[in-house]
């Protein structure tokens, strides 16, 4: 009897901290990400990278204005009509994010967090084919540029306990997006968007230790919308975080 006792002072003991960490109160915390973006492609327009020199004069006539040399490569301002689509978009997608968190835990169903998310940055290539009146063979462009996003977040998260330790949690919230959009080779050409777009999330999260807590859960937002240079873009990450209750 003595040895069941002394069993259930020490499993009592080990679930103590974990129960203590559902206690309303402030916390902060710190993610780590895995991040994708989904870009359409056909902005409005933007600089264009021939894949090509351009063709002779054909009876004296040349594009208008002439290329202009920016870092090394030849780039060509042009305005497309808003919808055209890209003969194909590329995404070198896949980077590593961050965001810290601060929080405050109503109870054991319900929490707000307020966090700065950084998405990291995407390369993106749109391919175009334009065709020209005859005699003028068509010309093929390709657009590259990079797209980082991040911004503050404001979301509300439910849980469902699942014993002492473990929970089950929905997320709802909204990102004010900056996007920030980079020509590479093209000098102090830069430039950003802002947006407000929903965001949801799903997850689990573990107790693990007295004040300490960690977090794996999947976030995507809805769509940013399109600008200047790209079409809409979406956000997904897989985010693993380590909480701390104040």
């Amino acid at each position: 009897m003595d040895r069941r006792m002394s069993w259930c002072v020490l499993l009592a003991s080990a679930l103590l901290p974990a129960a203590e960490a559902a206690e309303p109160g402030f916390y902060i915390g710190a993610t780590a990400s895995r991040v994708e973006q989904d870009v359409d492609g056909g902005g409005i327009g933007g600089f264009v990278i021939l894949d090509a020199f351009l063709p002779p004069p054909v009876f004296g006539l040349r594009p208008d204005p002439l290329p202009p040399f920016f870092g090394g490569v030849i780039g060509l301002p042009v305005v497309t009509p808003s919808a055209l689509v890209p003969d194909r978009v590329e995404v070198d997608d896949g980077q590593a994010g961050w965001s810290v968190t601060l929080g405050y835990r109503v109870n054991q169903y319900l929490a707000a967090e307020v966090a700065y998310v950084d998405f990291g940055e995407a390369s993106v290539t749109e391919f175009n084919h334009f065709d020209r009146p005859a005699p003028s063979p068509p010309i093929n462009l390709i657009s590259r540029y990079d797209i980082a996003v991040s911004g503050p977040a404001a979301s509300v998260i439910g849980s469902l306990p699942l014993g002492s330790a473990w929970q089950l949690f929905l997320r709802g919230g909204v990102l004010f997006a900056d996007q920030e959009i980079e020509y590479p080779g093209i000098r102090n050409f830069e430039v950003t968007y802002g947006d407000e777009v929903w965001m949801a999330g799903a997850g689990v999260q573990w107790a693990f230790a007295s004040r300490w807590t960690a977090r794996l859960e999947y976030q995507r937002t809805d769509d940013l919308q399109q600008n200047d240079i790209t079409g809409e873009s979406q956000l997904e990450q897989a985010s693993l975080s380590v909480l701390f209750n104040l």
